[in-house]
């Protein structure tokens, strides 16, 4: 369970990328427009304001995208593997999954018109009754369906991602070989989705009213609920369950709720970004989203930490410190400039307790002081871009200059708690290690991704490579195989170790390259032992061609799987492999058969040769029956096939397999051993 909680949260941050870029998009253009920066000088300037208006218009474009965005996300997260095909049947399958709820809505009588604030009114209901009926619901792609914010996107992503994982896999057939595996998906989404559809047109209501009740109880909680926010969203921090509570109070109501221009918007994150499309935003309304957003971040990311860092390299031994200076100025800037903490955090909290927590209540302080002193600096960043652009340039009525003065009040704290400790406590802080722990980041290791692979036990002990903004997180086959000295040669700045099979490796800003590298390194090494050796013979005497040069669009492309072609020169088909005959066709052009170990091949003679309806050949086996290596399964007249102006060659497929065979236009006789490797 934790696991799956910890993939969740990591699969929950793919779109924000796209918002917070966004975001400082809509900051430029709210920029541009504040009087308190340029005056009234660019309000008539036209360029100026149809480059406000175009950014506006490709901002909404995204929020709106916002729930397709974590369906594609969580979908992609989740799945194991072939994740491109888990993203494209999460499309599908949002679609279908509110149209089914609008069907259901419909079946009530409950549609868009019916439910529209005017038709509600007529009906006797007061503004506010209206309102709070019309809220309820949304219409997302064109669908009228719940307002379910982005939850929607996340089941049907958690869903497509168990659709996946369960049938991407799934051999049918080999009539139906087409439909197996990847393509498979789906079409199980097709066949599934409805049903969970109506699971939530019943469920979803309920779930919404106990939603907008965590709401309502972050919301009277007050500058106390920012404290509480703050300190467990530091906390959560090694676990990387913090993702999870950011998502929600920047995307659900339990961020916040508010009505902008006649629509309810929900999020702390979604009513900030909405707010700076308006020329003249209500700042009180600002002022209760921007509470959870970065104001409360600043004090410590780009004053504290840094300072802590500061502390660190006055406490590192002597003859340590130049060694330590490289590591704690790159994560001091990258505090500094991008909010971007775990390279620091991660050098004190699970070697001192004491100093994590201290950490954790001095940022819940940070958002419980800035709501008081009704700070209105948002955004998803935290370092001093977000405070420049959404902060400074906003002008006085952010009330910036207050969070910078609580800011330096910070570096002080942070600078003097922190020396105090390392001392008193002896923490082994970067530049303080035993000389036995002390491990060197090798600069010169010119094969990073192999230097990882190997420290993580190697290729074989590697299951699976994603990674976040700073950690790369693996699935091993044993994290007790895990080098921690050599990971730290490399530039890691901690390991988790989550259980037995999954860690997680702190690179901070550095991690997209080593992820890359990883991968890399892995791929290179599995392409020389990947692959088997099959034990397999000629089944009909004649030329191996490659399949791209059979006459036949769909198997030349590979559409129904890859293989090789023989033109024959005789007239029988041998079982190339023991196995079982998985399928027989009536027509008798075509037989599958399966291998003990699951390897398929289905033998097709001819092309168009279904049309001959069975006449010209002879089938010798029947469906299930097992056969051994070289015998006989089929006879076939190659001249009557001619003579009907079709072609006779026979055409070997391995269904969502890749084939090498090193015998192109090689001649080949009857049983004859083929040298095939089945990838």
């Amino acid at each position: 369970m934790k696991t799956f909680i910890q993939k969740l949260g990591k699969s929950l941050m793919g779109p924000l990328s796209i918002i917070v870029a966004a975001g400082l998009l809509l900051g430029l253009a709210s920029t541009l427009q504040n009087p308190n920066v340029f005056g009234n000088v660019l309000q008539d300037v036209a360029f100026v304001n149809n480059f406000v208006s175009l950014v506006n218009a490709l901002a909404g474009a995204l929020f709106g995208l916002l729930p397709i965005l974590f369906c594609m996300s969580v979908a992609q997260g989740m799945s194991r593997e072939d994740r491109e095909v888990a993203t494209f049947a999460s499309i599908i399958g949002f679609a279908l999954f509110h149209t089914t709820i609008r069907f259901f809505l419909s079946l009530k009588g409950i549609t868009a018109d019916t439910v529209s604030i005017d038709y509600l009114m007529r009906q006797g209901y007061s503004l506010l009754e209206a309102t709070q009926q019309n809220a309820a619901y949304d219409t997302v792609m064109g669908i009228f369906t719940y307002r379910m914010s982005i939850f929607g996107g996340i089941i049907v992503g958690l869903w497509t991602a168990m659709i996946h994982n369960r049938f991407h896999e799934t051999q049918l057939p080999v009539a139906f070989s087409f439909f197996s595996g990847k393509r498979f998906v789906p079409i199980m989404m097709v066949v599934t989705i409805p049903f969970l559809g109506l699971l939530m047109f019943f469920v979803w209501p309920v779930f919404n009213v106990i939603i907008n009740g965590f709401g309502s109880l972050l919301a009277s909680a007050g500058a106390f609920g920012t404290f509480i926010y703050g300190f467990l969203e530091r906390l959560l921090i090694p676990t990387g369950l913090h993702h999870i509570l950011n998502q929600l109070i920047r995307f659900t109501p339990i961020g916040g709720t508010a009505e902008i221009d006649g629509q309810q918007v929900s999020g702390a994150l979604n009513i900030f970004n909405t707010l700076l499309m308006q020329q003249n935003p209500d700042m009180d309304v600002m002022r209760q989203a921007t509470r959870f957003l970065t104001q409360g971040t600043h004090p410590f990311m780009v004053f504290g930490l840094p300072a802590a860092c500061y502390a660190m390299y006055k406490t590192a031994y002597p003859q340590n410190r130049e060694k330590a200076k490289g590591i704690l100025l790159a994560a001091g800037l990258t505090s500094f400039f991008t909010g971007i903490t775990e390279p620091i955090e991660f050098s004190f909290i699970f070697i001192s307790p004491l100093l994590w927590v201290f950490h954790a209540f001095m940022a819940g302080m940070s958002f419980l002081i800035n709501t008081f002193l009704s700070v209105c600096i948002g955004n998803a960043g935290g370092g001093l871009v977000d405070l420049m652009l959404f902060g400074v340039l906003r002008g006085p009525q952010t009330k910036w200059i207050l969070n910078v003065g609580v800011g330096l009040v910070y570096a002080v704290i942070y600078y003097n708690v922190f020396k105090w400790a390392i001392v008193k406590f002896n923490i082994k802080t970067p530049g303080r290690e035993d000389e036995s722990d002390a491990v060197d980041y090798n600069e010169e290791i010119t094969e990073l991704g192999s230097a990882i692979m190997e420290a993580l036990g190697g290729k074989e002990n590697i299951v699976e490579i994603d990674n976040c903004i700073s950690r790369l997180r693996l699935v091993l086959k044993d994290s007790a195989k895990v080098n921690e000295k050599a990971l730290k040669a490399t530039g890691s700045l901690g390991l988790i170790r989550i259980n037995e099979e999954n860690v997680q490796v702190v690179y901070g800003a550095k991690v997209e390259k080593a992820a890359a590298e990883l991968k890399r390194a892995v791929k290179k090494a599995g392409s020389s032992a990947a692959g088997k050796h099959a034990d397999f013979e000629a089944p009909v005497a004649g030329s191996l061609i490659p399949i791209t040069e059979v006459k036949d669009t769909a198997f030349s492309q590979k559409m129904v799987g890859d293989g090789f072609a023989i033109i024959p020169e005789s007239n029988t088909v041998y079982a190339p492999w023991s196995g079982t005959v998985a399928a027989c066709f009536e027509t008798n052009h075509a037989v599958g058969i399966v291998t003990e170990n699951g390897d398929e091949v289905l033998i097709h003679i001819g092309i168009d040769t279904v049309k001959l309806k069975g006449e010209g050949f002879r089938s010798f086996v029947k469906q299930g029956q097992k056969v051994k290596q070289g015998e006989k399964l089929i006879e076939f007249d190659r001249e009557l096939i001619h003579s009907r102006g079709l072609d006779p060659v026979v055409i070997l497929i391995f269904p969502n397999k890749t084939v090498n065979v090193n015998a192109a236009h090689q001649k080949l006789k009857e049983h004859q051993e083929i040298n095939v490797k089945i990838y």
